[in-house]
């Protein structure tokens, strides 16, 4: 009966594991800045092409790069830099009473290219890969 239990504790133990090494990663901004400059990121710049996200509320990120990413969860402010940009992720959510999504305004209006697309993957949940 031990022998048993111990294989399906490895079993289930080998399962998280899996789960875990499939799980994409996730990036929070720490700081206002550009999408490009790593101090926006706490040290590291955002490059896995299926990386979620997070921009908390108080923080300003600008995309001033082309980039592909998973999903973007915007709690602060998401602007598109005033040039020809392009972004492909899972989705943006745009969270929360102060949260800004931004390509142009009625009094600047945005006169550059930028095409979004959403790769979504519906049975996906934020954060879970």
């Amino acid at each position: 009966m031990k022998n048993k239990l111990n294989l399906a504790g490895a079993i289930i133990s080998a399962c998280c594991l899996c789960l875990t090494w499939s799980a994409s990663a996730q990036t929070t901004a720490t700081q206002s800045g550009n999408w490009s400059d790593a101090a926006t990121w706490g040290g590291a710049v955002p490059s896995d092409i299926e990386e979620d996200i997070v921009i908390p509320a108080g923080i300003t990120v600008t995309l001033d790069t082309n980039v592909e990413c998973g999903e973007i969860l915007v709690n602060g402010r998401f602007e598109i830099e005033r040039a020809d940009r392009a972004l492909t992720c899972d989705s943006i959510i745009v969270h929360g009473a102060s949260a800004e999504f931004e390509a142009g305004t009625n009094a600047n209006r945005f006169t550059n290219r930028f095409l979004l697309t959403l790769k979504g993957e519906p049975s996906e949940t934020f954060g879970s890969g």
